[in-house]
């Protein structure tokens, strides 16, 4: 039965039903079938953490399993991220999130505590409405990984992690992903969120950071799996000095859309940031992508920049950019820039002529295309993470190519970025050291 405080969260959306907006472009998502999901009601959620070693002033806590002191304290900071309050104009899956939110992680790091590497998994067997919580206090440092799959894509990982295996027969699973991140004065956090659903699946998810003063965050959302997703970050710089680097990353094929939007919000003198969405589509994937920079008359001396682009792996895959501006002050660096194409064949027609054959080509300047971006993140962990996901996805599309091709005489010695594996965090392998399930590391 949930908790007191978590009844208290889903009477404020009690009325979600009745509300008929979602945000998005070029796809309806209040046309899901919400009657269908309330028959047959959430399902079950297994909750994984890892944690490379024990540290005082770190505690990790399950949402449903906090006693009621604890949870009221929480429970008035869930949903409480700028966009997630109620409105007249509220969103209907964030409400429907709000009305059937059932567990999640509550991470609390103390001051001046810097913690060790924390993976974080989700493994959702039906219908589900995650909420997760991270509150680094003053000093603090964190470097996160949360990752959020479904129950068939776990059963198959172990052949390849990032299959989408679910058949077309497979009813529409609706999951909701929320993450909010409160970072006191001078804390750092590195946080990356991966989303990896089966191919029928709806998957939403929205990250609402508040950063104080001197704050610096890195925040990295991909998104893998799901036929129909949208994920949304907002960032609300509301210290001075603060810092916010928000990185999507996407990978589409066959028939999967893909909505994501970057928020900056400066609302003081002196913040910055980088706001970068990169990917590729194939098949009849599609994507849009919508960076926002907000600097408000009262943050002087801001530098806020955005881009965007996507590489187009198939004639029928497509994409759209939408970069805006909102300048309140003319005392500011901002800009933006956007691109959507497919691989330049110059390139391509340059790395063959010093030797490699045109497939390993395209997939050496896809390699670096990614790299690129995964190369701006500080947490090293979450770099070999995202390096190892991204792996997984290039040879499976450069296999189903080579198909198509005819097969040369003679032998031919494989090359070793064709193969795969399963998924293993850098730092969380299995040894003594690593603690795993649920604890508890209270101050002294």
């Amino acid at each position: 039965m949930a908790k007191e405080f978590l009844n208290s969260i889903h009477a404020r959306y009690a009325d979600w039903s009745n509300l008929n907006w979602a945000d998005g472009e070029y796809q309806d998502f209040t046309k899901f079938d919400f009657a269908r999901a309330e028959k047959e009601g959430i399902g079950a959620a297994q909750l994984e953490f890892r944690l490379k070693s024990m540290t005082k002033g770190v505690r990790i806590e399950r949402l449903s399993q906090m006693d009621e002191n604890e949870g009221e304290t929480i429970g008035s900071k869930l949903l409480s991220s700028p966009g997630l309050e109620p409105s007249p104009k509220q969103d209907k899956l964030m409400a429907w999130h709000g009305a059937h939110a059932q567990d999640g992680f509550v991470i609390r790091v103390a001051a001046g505590v810097s913690a060790p590497l924390i993976y974080l998994r989700s493994v959702a067997a039906g219908h589900s409405a995650l909420h997760h919580t991270i509150i680094l206090e003053d000093g603090a440092t964190a470097e996160v990984i949360l990752e959020m799959i479904g129950g068939e894509e776990k059963k198959n990982e172990e052949n390849s992690p990032a299959r989408l295996p679910q058949s077309a027969n497979t009813p529409a699973r609706l999951h909701t992903d929320v993450s909010e991140a409160i970072l006191g004065a001078d804390a750092k956090l590195c946080f990356t969120t991966i989303q990896r659903y089966g191919e029928n699946d709806w998957a939403f998810g929205y990250h609402g950071h508040i950063l104080g003063k001197f704050a610096e965050l890195t925040h990295v959302a991909g998104a893998f799996g799901a036929g129909v997703s949208r994920t949304r970050t907002l960032n609300q710089l509301s210290g001075g000095r603060a810092k916010a680097n928000a990185y999507q990353l996407f990978f589409g094929r066959g028939s999967q859309f893909m909505d994501m939007e970057t928020h900056s919000h400066h609302m003081t003198a002196d913040t910055s940031g980088e706001m970068t969405c990169r990917g590729a589509l194939d098949g009849t994937a599609s994507m849009v992508y919508r960076g926002r920079i907000h600097i408000e008359r009262a943050a002087p001396n801001t530098i806020s920049h955005q881009s965007g682009s996507a590489l187009l792996l198939s004639p029928d895959s497509a994409a759209n950019i939408i970069p805006s501006l909102q300048v309140d002050n003319d005392q500011v660096e901002a800009g933006h820039g956007a691109s959507v194409g497919a691989l330049d064949e110059a390139e391509v027609n340059y790395l063959r002529s010093r030797g490699l054959d045109e497939q390993d080509a395209r997939l050496l300047i896809l390699r670096g295309y990614f790299d690129e971006l995964i190369g701006k993140i500080w947490g090293e962990s979450s770099r070999r993470y995202l390096s190892g996901l991204v792996g997984t996805r290039l040879p499976k599309m450069e296999e189903k190519r080579g198909k198509k091709e005819k097969k040369t005489a003679g032998a031919r010695r494989p090359s070793r970025r064709t193969k795969t594996r399963p998924l293993a965090v850098p730092g969380l392998e299995a040894r003594p050291s690593a603690h795993t399930g649920l604890i508890q590391i209270a101050d002294e």
